[in-house]
């Protein structure tokens, strides 16, 4: 019986514990020090082309960029960056950016033990950036 309960966890640990680049990706890099509530409605999203839009004075409050997983759609992306704006209290996101990166995606145990063998899938997403701002008020 002794057998079976270490074969388990280690058997889990190889299936879900080492695997990479099959989630989406967050970053947010704070610019400003000061700190905003959680807000409590999704930001606004404003595209390079309409930022002239903007007439209010406003804080950056952080970068914000999203790398996709393998199939991820543009529109899943800026509803996670609208997602991680609220999370640090923006108003609206700004110079929302769109671009292609390539991405790798494996078992790094599998790896290891089989490099020739085993190589990490690499592929092309979308990832999204864009800076979270808080008007004055």
């Amino acid at each position: 019986m002794r057998p079976r309960i270490i074969l388990l966890p280690a058997a889990l640990l190889y299936l879900f514990g080492c695997t990479y680049g099959y989630e989406i990706t967050t970053s947010i890099t704070r610019i400003s020090e000061n700190q905003y509530e959680i807000s409590a409605t999704l930001p606004e999203i404003y595209f390079d082309d309409n930022n002239q839009q903007l007439t209010e004075p406003y804080d950056q409050i952080a970068f914000i960029e999203i790398q996709g997983r393998y199939g991820s759609s543009t529109s899943e992306l800026i509803d996670q960056v609208r997602i991680e704006g609220a999370k640090v209290g923006a108003d609206a996101i700004i110079h929302i950016q769109h671009h292609y990166i390539s991405r790798e995606s494996g078992e790094l145990l599998s790896e290891l033990l089989n490099p020739e063998v085993i190589s990490p899938n690499v592929y092309n997403t979308i990832a999204i950036t864009g800076i979270a701002i808080k008007y004055y008020q």
